[in-house]
């Protein structure tokens, strides 16, 4: 969870006070003050800060308490997201869900692999750049880029020469998942992206936790990913945008005539097996 620098040394200091109390209700009455600071600080020019921005913290803050004191910590009682400000949250995400179905993106398969293949052949033969190698893989597998960079485990799946088997899935707590071995296809390159994922364990920190990821890579990261891929109106992809470009254009290429799309959306990405819900908000390109 990507959390600021002055956050993270705020939530340390309020897990080392978590210790320093000795009962289960001075802890939850010091949540409660950290909520309400939380809730109440305030940027540089005086702007409070946004709820979506507040939510990640707070999910920091239970995340680094399950951590420490377990799941089941009565602090956490205290130091939760309220279930209107939960409601409120999922409402706007369904709203996004909805304007993304009604307003999909076109992006013309060919030029967005060929732009991939580009960049990440030219990584591995002429010039080397941890940037340019976790933008290519994160375009050509759908992949996440702290996955590709820290996590995620790559290997050929012999049985198809175009799929690749993963594991090391980053955003879930589910642990049976996140080491859960899958197979998805690639776009292309594979041999120049399964070398690219092994330099990158030998010159980026594979222990590096999310955040300091994100602090260090991600800007440069999304310049790369912005100025290589665009959609078919020339609009640039951001890369929270290239999972989704990914799974229209490998549904298109991949997916055999008796799944559906969304089904097939939902194993190639690595979704909780039944449940589809998630899958609808990575729906937002037409592939052509």
């Amino acid at each position: 969870m990507l959390i600021s620098r002055d956050e993270r040394e705020q939530l340390a200091k309020f897990i080392r006070r978590l210790h320093e109390l000795p009962t289960d209700a001075s802890r939850h009455g010091a949540a409660l003050n950290e909520l309400k600071r939380l809730y109440n600080r305030r940027k540089p020019d005086g702007e409070k800060y946004s709820d979506d921005v507040n939510r990640k913290v707070v999910i920091a803050y239970r995340n680094a308490i399950r951590d420490e004191f377990g799941e089941n910590a009565p602090v956490l009682k205290a130091l939760r997201y309220s279930k209107a400000r939960t409601d409120e949250y999922n409402a706007r995400l369904v709203a996004f869900r909805t304007y993304k179905h009604n307003n999909m993106r076109p992006v013309k398969a060919s030029e967005y692999i060929a732009a991939g293949v580009e960049l990440i052949t030219d990584t591995m033969t002429r010039r080397w750049s941890n940037m340019n190698a976790i933008a290519a893989v994160c375009g050509l597998t759908g992949r996440r880029p702290f996955e590709v960079a820290c996590t995620g485990n790559f290997a050929p799946d012999p049985a198809r020469p175009h799929f690749v088997l993963f594991s090391g899935q980053a955003k879930t707590r589910d642990d049976e998942r996140a080491h859960a071995t899958y197979s998805f296809p690639v776009l292309g390159a594979r041999d120049h992206i399964l070398t690219a994922v092994a330099e990158l364990r030998k010159k980026i920190d594979p222990n590096m936790d999310n955040d300091t990821f994100n602090n260090e890579y991600a800007s440069n990261i999304g310049k790369k990913v912005k100025k290589v891929f665009h959609d078919a109106h020339g609009k640039p992809i951001k890369p929270r945008d290239l999972r989704d470009a990914y799974a229209a254009i490998a549904v298109r290429r991949f997916a055999p005539s008796d799944i559906s799309d969304v089904q097939y959306m939902n194993t190639i990405l690595g979704h909780k097996s039944g449940s589809l819900d998630t899958t609808t908000y990575y729906i937002a390109f037409t592939a052509i």
